[in-house]
């Protein structure tokens, strides 16, 4: 029997398991983001893309 293999086993899982809360709360944080800054957001990538596709009009 691996002293190192339940360790290594534990050490994995919380790993796996910061991991996963770490992505959902990113995804959170994003989500709000996205909701509070989307009227904005979007309006900047309007500006961005017609000034790209239009460049004489700069």
């Amino acid at each position: 029997m691996d002293p190192d293999a339940p360790c290594s086993h534990f050490s994995l899982h919380l790993y796996l398991g910061l991991l996963t809360s770490l992505g959902v709360a990113l995804l959170t944080v994003y989500h709000i983001t996205i909701e509070h800054l989307y009227p904005f957001y979007s309006s900047m990538i309007v500006d961005v893309t017609i000034t790209t596709s239009n460049p004489e009009r700069r």
